[in-house]
């Protein structure tokens, strides 16, 4: 994504995360604010991963603990 659009994600799922811990303070069992906390969690690492790219994530997190280089990763 573009660094506006990106800076666009960051502050609006920031302010998700904010909303939901609010919810969860007053209402720590309440399903909905669990479902909407996790919802903003999941979505906030899907957009990283996904903005990261296949490769980087595989490399980052070890998938491919032989590979050296990202071009190796990626021809995996």
């Amino acid at each position: 994504p573009t660094p506006d659009l990106d800076a666009l994600f960051q502050k609006n799922i920031e302010k998700a995360i904010a909303l939901s811990d609010t919810a969860l303070a007053l209402r720590p069992n309440d399903p909905q604010a669990l479902y909407d906390s996790g919802s903003a969690w999941a979505l906030k690492g899907g957009y990283a991963a996904a903005s990261i790219g296949c490769c980087s994530v595989a490399r980052c997190t070890g998938w491919i603990a032989s590979a050296t280089t990202s071009a190796e990763v990626c021809a995996a």
